[in-house]
């Protein structure tokens, strides 16, 4: 069985703020402070960010709807 890599990203979107943003990804991926600014700012650049990976799917899929419960628009993705 291949081994996969399971991705957590997020998309920018009108309604979330960056506060929001930076303080759950700080909370619930474990992402520093300074990386979690990084990574709001590139996710208004570009329009996504990556911001977890995971071995299961099952724990990728948990935060990212953690992450959507917060309000942020949040995927899975196989790499």
């Amino acid at each position: 069985m291949p081994d996969y890599q399971w991705f957590v990203r997020i998309h920018d979107d009108d309604t979330t703020s960056m506060i929001v943003a930076l303080y759950l990804l700080h909370r619930l991926c474990g992402v520093a402070w300074p990386q979690a600014a990084q990574l709001t700012v590139a996710v208004q650049r570009k329009g996504f960010a990556d911001v977890a990976a995971c071995a299961s799917r099952d724990e990728a899929e948990g935060l990212v709807v953690a992450l959507q419960r917060g309000g942020l628009r949040a995927t899975l993705r196989c790499r």
